[in-house]
């Protein structure tokens, strides 16, 4: 239901940056809806690389991050998690070089070249480790872009990368790698955050997020985004993501 009334405040809306490769236009259509349903002005200002991201993060007013930023923006900064994308979840794949026949029973003996600091290698450890799996060495890189160029050229038997990356790799780029183990661990997700010192906007902003897929247009321009529907989320959710 659209808001009869208009909140005279514009807030300052960021989305993480892998969410916006090819939909950058879409966000600005979900931010435009939102404001409607909401009555509250927001202005989507994106930040299209992580440095960038991250040196503006504590400063949106309402922030898509992923489940590191989500945990650093409600333990350092007092955010206020909000709703998350229903079915959507932060996942990894173990990658090797194509065509060097390796197998995941040799795991075990391998270096692999990961994030060591991000949800999402915790998530791939976790998967590995139910199959009897741990590898021999983690090198830790400052990004997945790094963990991969390791793979590439030598400097490690596999890698662990964020599946959302490896999904967005150039074609040419996957025919060079065999993903030999997906998560589908269905526990860590990004999530929509609300600065602590508009707690007020609590309640409008996440009835308005959960709205969106049942409104007509709102339900577009999820759809368009490749998501089906909003759904709230909590506090003791986002710290079970350091407990993983």
């Amino acid at each position: 239901m659209e808001s009869s009334s208009h909140i005279e405040q514009t807030l300052y809306f960021g989305v993480c940056p892998h969410d916006l490769l090819n939909q950058l236009e879409l966000w600005f259509a979900f931010a435009a809806q939102l404001s409607r349903l909401c009555g509250v002005s927001l202005r989507f200002e994106p930040s299209l690389d992580f440095p960038e991201f991250s040196r503006q993060l504590a400063n949106y007013h309402l922030v898509y991050a992923n489940p590191n930023d989500t945990l650093t923006l409600v333990r350092m900064h007092g955010y206020i998690p909000l709703a998350r994308f229903e079915e959507s979840f932060d996942e990894g794949v173990l990658v090797v070089r194509a065509g060097e026949n390796r197998v995941l029973a040799e795991v075990n003996q391998w270096r692999v070249a990961t994030c060591t600091s991000l949800v999402v290698n915790d998530i791939v450890l976790r998967h590995l480790a139910k199959e009897g799996y741990m590898p021999k060495e983690m090198l830790d890189f400052p990004s997945w872009s790094a963990a991969l160029s390791a793979l590439v050229h030598g400097e490690s038997d596999a890698a662990i990368l964020y599946a959302d990356f490896f999904n967005q790799l150039r074609s040419e780029t996957k025919a060079r790698l065999d993903v030999l183990a997906a998560s589908n661990e269905r526990l860590a997700f990004h999530s929509f955050c609300l600065a602590p010192a508009l707690s007020n906007l609590e309640p409008v902003l996440r009835q308005a997020l959960v709205a969106l897929s049942h409104d007509p247009v709102g339900r577009d321009v999820l759809r368009d985004l490749g998501r089906q529907a909003i759904v709230r989320t909590v506090v003791e959710e986002i710290e079970a993501f350091d407990r993983l």
